[in-house]
């Protein structure tokens, strides 16, 4: 190649990831480490963070069934989406990116690297979403684009510094907007997909309805557990039980709650988020002493600030069905500056729910409690 090769060091200890089959295996470890290899050379060479996308939880749901990760650079203002596309394939020729990638909308990036490792990782190469959707080679079998190594970029050091310059072209190539999936065709994938015997269930149903339950990170969490053969657990077992692996596993931790005024203290849930650049919580938690786990109950969602600030007016609060549907009185709106938002709803047993934030939390991915 023309350019000085970009070569990095094999992270030494990379965090074992669960996954369902050797081929899964493989490819979660694979994507972990370049991916911590990656984030590491690029914070420290261009004084920028890096994030995985959405977050750290949710990669191995993706890492199960997809080929990939995003990271999303910020320095100063500016911020820049890269897929990773990591290969063990000796004689790297093309840049091959799952059509995932590139034609579900919020997974969509700006640039794609290939990645290429044995016993170190090198940067290959580089193409925009828009030189892969408008000249890259589609494989309608294999479900890819692909663009042969003479035709992406080579220098990723003059990529990143442009980038800082805001000097780059336009990256994104216009993508059509994928169909709702209706929630019981959703579960029946599910169940199908979910049987690891399937052994290349993103190629196994429509390109549509696979996008959209990837794209909907609790569908994506729920084929990842039963494919890995884990049970969904409930909020309720969460609490109950007392082990809360399962839970932190996804970002929540064990907390003791109140209602405004009342000194006694009820055992619930909590989650870290960062909405606008300033800590909150958003906290779940029974209104009723947790009985039998058949009965319905009254269930509390509240959003709170981390350091005692108020909620600034117009954040919204809100809760939906599972595929993402209102319910009455599922939403509570910020009025003047209020300590909290919350709203209290009665569940039957095994019922989900999705919640989310307005304005989104940072590294937001959908995700479905069961309760």
């Amino acid at each position: 190649m023309s350019f000085n090769r970009i070569v990095l060091d094999y992270p030494s200890n990379p965090t074992p990831t669960a996954a369902s089959m050797p081929g899964a295996i493989v490819r979660s470890h694979l994507n972990q480490a370049c991916t911590q290899a990656f984030m590491d050379w690029v914070s420290a060479e261009f004084d920028c963070s890096s994030q995985p996308f959405p977050n750290a939880a949710t990669l191995p749901s993706i890492w199960e069934v997809v080929n990939g990760t995003a990271v999303i650079l910020k320095s100063g203002t500016a911020s820049l989406k890269v897929v990773l596309i990591p290969t063990i394939a000796i004689g790297l020729d093309e840049l091959r990116v799952p059509q995932e990638w590139i034609d579900i909308p919020e997974w969509t990036a700006d640039y794609y690297i290939a990645m290429q490792t044995d016993s170190e990782i090198e940067l290959v190469g580089y193409a925009s979403h828009q030189d892969l959707k408008t000249t890259g080679r589609f494989d309608p079998i294999d479900r890819t684009y692909t663009l042969e190594l003479d035709n992406i970029g080579q220098d990723l050091t003059s990529l990143f510094l442009s980038w800082q310059l805001a000097s780059l072209p336009i990256t994104q190539a216009p993508i059509a907007a994928l169909p709702s999936l209706p929630q019981t065709q959703a579960q029946t994938l599910i169940d199908r997909l979910g049987n690891p015997s399937v052994t290349f269930p993103r190629r196994a149903i429509p390109f549509v309805q696979w996008a959209a339950l990837m794209s909907h990170g609790g569908w994506r969490q729920q084929l990842c557990d039963r494919r890995q053969g884990r049970e969904s657990q409930s909020v309720q077992t969460w609490i109950r039980s007392g082990l809360f692996s399962a839970a932190q596993s996804l970002g929540w931790q064990p907390r003791q709650c109140s209602l405004a005024g009342s000194r006694s203290l009820q055992s619930g849930l909590a989650k870290p988020l960062t909405i606008v650049g300033n800590p909150y919580e958003l906290r779940v938690f029974p209104l009723d002493e947790l009985r039998d786990e058949s009965s319905a109950m009254t269930w509390r969602f509240e959003l709170r600030s981390a350091v005692n600030d108020r909620i600034p007016a117009g954040f919204k609060l809100r809760l939906l069905t599972e595929d993402l549907q209102p319910m009455d009185h599922n939403e509570d709106v910020a009025v003047g500056e209020p300590e909290t938002l919350f709203i209290d709803v009665m569940l039957e047993a095994g019922e989900g729910l999705v919640w989310e934030v307005e304005p989104a939390a940072e590294a937001f991915d959908r995700e479905i409690l069961r309760f």
